[in-house]
């Protein structure tokens, strides 16, 4: 999937590239054909008859290949701040269910698979969990989450496992 999504903003991109390409030439023929005189032909005619500057002609294909390039780069840092964003959310959502998986468990609760699969994102895994042994003991949950499976893109500096530890003080 990553690669069709980099494919889709590259042609995007592009696209977006030569529109403002075609924009900007389309205004500078424009600019360059106020100057003829109002004898002269124009548009069409005047590339024709070689009275058109032929400046602006070499310019065209340098401006497509700049927005391009820039409009890749953008989209790229885009995705790349998306994907740090996704990370980020996954890990503050295990590591809420790892709390709240802890503290069902201090309740009496021993089936905590319902909750971590409504709380936590889809594939997160219970590693471990200890129940509560009798008052002031401690309900612990540690849960995993494979975070490649939910990234746009990887990330070299972000960490393929995400893991988060949940503990409650049992009362009774």
């Amino acid at each position: 999937m990553n690669h069709q999504l980099l494919a889709i903003v590259t042609l995007i991109s592009g696209v977006v590239g030569l529109i403002v390409a075609l924009y900007r030439h389309r205004r500078r023929e424009r600019a360059a054909l106020r100057y003829l005189p109002f004898d002269e032909p124009r548009g069409r005619a005047a590339r024709r008859l070689g009275k058109y500057d032929p400046r602006w002609r070499s310019e065209r294909g340098q401006t497509v290949v700049e927005v391009a390039m820039g409009v890749t780069i953008i989209l790229f840092l885009f995705l790349a701040a998306t994907s740090v964003g996704l990370t980020l959310l996954n890990e503050a959502r295990v590591e809420h269910a790892a709390r709240e998986s802890a503290i069902a468990l201090t309740t009496g609760t021993t089936d905590i698979g319902a909750l971590v699969a409504e709380i936590a994102p889809e594939h997160t895994q219970v590693v471990s969990f200890t129940p509560c042994s009798g008052a002031g003991t401690q309900a612990t949950v540690v849960l995993s989450l494979d975070a490649t499976e939910t990234e746009l893109m990887p990330l070299p500096s972000f960490p393929s496992l995400l893991q988060a530890r949940g503990v409650a003080i049992c009362t009774a």
